[in-house]
């Protein structure tokens, strides 16, 4: 007689699962949960991971593992327990590519994690460790001949945007902050957040494609100028502007470094 032994991956038709977390000096251990036989991730897992990714947000992965109850056979087990590593992975990677993972297993049924609980062994579990942040890197001041109003420019090189959105990658949110507390430090000055994207310069003749660009330029500029409010920043203080793919400081980028440095935010000081 065979002992069945189940984890969590829900798809949303049971209540909803409580954040698992196991803390240390410097890891956290978030556990994804499914339903019976299902590898798809539920929308209250999504936000689960979401969460605690916004939470953990300049950390790296350094294991990822894929758990089954022992409901059938060990072979399908192993494989219905990479799917869901597969899933987990892949939605992290929409969130921020940049994340590290370091290690990905999958232990099919051989690791249950309750014994008379079904739903405890579907499972993925991801364990990260949260690495020391790195000061905000900002350009040297640039003077702008051109506009006898703006003081300096500030390029700010650590805030990256998941590519054709206007979304902030998570490994970003910590330079956000400081971002915020060094345009505090202004406090009668005007500042205008300029975004920048990029874009292959053979598509400029396309004028669709250009207005679909200087479109999200600006929105990525609104988003930083939210984020700022957010953080405490005054509104009356800020303006933002889109830059289209005009400034970009690799035109034909060759490397995602380089298109990250086309995503670029800048804040312009103003008199």
């Amino acid at each position: 007689m065979r002992v069945h032994i189940q984890v969590l991956f829900f798809l949303g038709l049971l209540s909803l699962p409580v954040l698992s977390f196991s803390q240390g000096s410097d890891t956290s251990l978030l556990t994804v949960h499914f339903k019976s036989n299902q590898y798809l991730l539920a929308e209250d897992e999504r936000q689960k991971i979401d969460s605690f990714f916004r939470e953990h947000a300049n950390a790296e992965v350094e294991s990822l593992t894929g758990h089954t109850d022992a409901v059938g056979s060990s072979a399908y087990n192993q494989k219905l327990s990479a799917r869901r590593s597969q899933q987990v992975v892949k939605y992290i990677r929409q969130l921020a590519t940049a994340i590290k993972i370091n290690r990905v297993q999958n232990f099919g049924e051989e690791k249950p994690k309750a014994i008379n609980d079904y739903n405890e062994n579907r499972r993925v579990e991801v364990m990260i460790v949260q690495p020391v942040s790195e000061p905000i890197a900002v350009s040297e001041p640039v003077a702008d001949k051109t506009d006898t109003t703006i003081i300096k420019k500030l390029t700010f090189e650590k805030i990256y945007f998941i590519p054709d959105k206007a979304v902030v990658n998570m490994e970003s949110f910590p330079y956000l902050d400081e971002l915020a507390d060094l345009v505090k430090t202004y406090a009668t000055e005007k500042l205008e957040i300029r975004g920048h994207v990029n874009c292959p310069e053979w598509l400029s003749s396309n004028p669709a494609y250009m207005q679909k660009m200087d479109i999200l330029s600006e929105a990525r500029a609104k988003e930083v100028y939210k984020q700022l409010i957010a953080r405490g920043v005054p509104a009356d203080r800020l303006t933002y502007k889109g830059m289209g793919n005009r400034e970009m400081v690799f035109p034909e980028a060759k490397s995602e470094e380089e298109q990250k440095k086309n995503m670029r935010v800048e804040i312009v000081v103003r008199k």
